[in-house]
């Protein structure tokens, strides 16, 4: 009997769920910290007992005796932070730039006031040099990837990016590069070293789930829109991060807020045959036509009844002499198509739902590589200092959905339709848990599972 897609789909996500109750690990850095000083403007002595909040946030801080503050657990992103406090004006920053395991440094001088209520908005600036930072990193931001970087998937930022080359990072193997979204590592594991029987070491491939192929660079993938943060690490790494040889990519992804939001992106391609810049200017065919079109420019009779004779017409030639990659590809074009949604869907919580469907025509026309996936994050604080977050997705290749990807292998080119044919489908999932015991010491505990 046929089981329905969903009834495959509700299978994983049983067998995701049950093992998330056994299954714990430490995981790498997903929010980052804001910390500062506040003074006197005209004295430039510490104020203590200031206000500070993360606005639209519950997160905040009050300042000690020496008028220093620090919040931490803060999600990556672009705040606005207000101070307040008796006799000052008070004084929000916008746009604070907060960005995963680093400190961002924010100041404030207050002017005193003698009436309620003033206050005075300043533009936070982004510094050129991170003091806090102490390893070579890229980190892009949701606002770069909008709207200041010319890429339009994950896979075209990696590309862009200093010391990666198609998702090798300083040369390394991928097996080398360890891929973490959220704190879980989605590093492909289709190959990697292990001991051998007589103490050497050995290749292992399938090590729990799908391999990725050329144009992917984990287990698991996400769509752009769905990021909020990425650090890539060509270098030394902080120690809580797990051991990679060749660098490290660090993917935190976006939770919903308080508004309703939504995104659609859709790219078309023309087929990926061969491209062709027209025909050879020192062909047979370029030559005919050269003449044929020199006696019809003479415009006498007896040219023109000798160009009469050249009976071959331009499209005839092109049939002939030139490439046309639809001869030998499908017709179909390559379509890129991610969507995503997000909310509040209580006062206490909020979700972040994104699709993708990516369909690959290659040069033959058997090859395809199609894949369609979704992801669902969501968040419900319990109080201001508890927070519980999940986050499940899959990312099929025709296992769960019943279609065959079939790519093209040098091996088979003698015989094309016994190239292999293959069906795949990834699965990841977690829950975390944070709790803020007081303003200087906060816990997490994340279960997780990929397949």
């Amino acid at each position: 009997m046929q089981k329905s897609p969903w009834f495959k789909l509700t299978l994983w996500m049983s067998l995701l769920v049950f093992p998330l109750l056994m299954h714990s690990s430490l995981n790498a850095g997903t929010t980052g910290k804001i910390a500062g000083v506040v003074t006197d403007k005209s004295t430039g002595e510490p104020i203590p007992g200031a206000n500070i909040i993360v606005v639209g946030t519950t997160l905040g801080a009050s300042s000690d005796a020496e008028g220093r503050y620090f919040i931490l657990n803060v999600p990556p992103g672009t705040y606005a932070l207000k101070v307040t406090f008796i006799g000052y004006k008070a004084v929000t920053k916008q746009n604070v730039q907060v960005s995963v395991d680093l400190t961002t440094e924010v100041n404030f001088a207050l002017e005193q006031t003698v009436v309620e209520g003033e206050e005075v908005v300043v533009l936070a600036e982004r510094p050129l040099v991170e003091k806090t930072l102490t390893a070579t990193a890229s980190k892009y931001s949701t606002a770069e990837l909008n709207n200041t970087l010319p890429v339009a998937t994950f896979n075209d930022l990696l590309e862009s990016t200093p010391s990666v080359y198609r998702g090798y990072v300083r040369g390394g193997q991928k097996y080398e590069t360890k891929y973490l979204i959220d704190g879980v590592d989605v590093s492909d594991s289709y190959f990697s070293y292990g001991q051998g029987a007589f103490g050497g070491e050995v290749g292992h491939t399938y090590e729990g789930h799908r391999p990725s192929d050329e144009k992917d660079n984990a287990g698991v993938t996400i769509s752009q829109g769905a990021l909020e943060e990425v650090t890539v690490f060509a270098g030394t790494f902080n120690a809580e991060y797990p051991a990679a040889t060749a660098g490290i990519i660090n993917v935190v992804t976006k939770e919903g807020g308080k508004k309703f939001t939504a995104n659609f992106f859709n790219r078309t391609l023309a087929t990926d045959g061969r491209k062709h810049e027209g025909s050879n200017v020192y062909s047979d065919a370029a030559q005919y036509f050269a003449e044929k079109a020199q006696l019809e420019a003479a415009g006498d009779p007896t040219s023109l009844r000798r160009a009469a004779l050249y009976t071959w017409t331009p499209e005839e030639a092109r049939k002939f002499y030139n490439y046309d990659p639809s001869d030998s590809s499908s017709n179909s074009r390559s379509t890129e198509l991610s969507f995503n949604f997000s909310g509040p869907f209580t006062k206490n919580g909020g979700f972040f739902f994104e699709g993708r469907y990516n369909n690959d025509i290659g040069p033959f026309p058997f090859e395809r590589s199609k894949h369609l996936g979704a992801s669902l994050k969501a968040h419900y604080n319990f109080a201001s200092n508890k927070k519980l977050s999940g986050m499940f997705q899959f990312n099929d290749g025709g296992e769960l959905f019943n279609f065959v990807n079939w790519k093209f292998n040098p091996k088979w080119k003698y015989n094309m339709n016994g190239a292999p044919r293959y069906k795949d489908l990834s699965t990841m999932g977690y829950l975390k848990w944070t709790n803020a015991i007081s303003a200087n010491t906060f816990y997490e505990v994340q279960v997780s599972r990929i397949s």
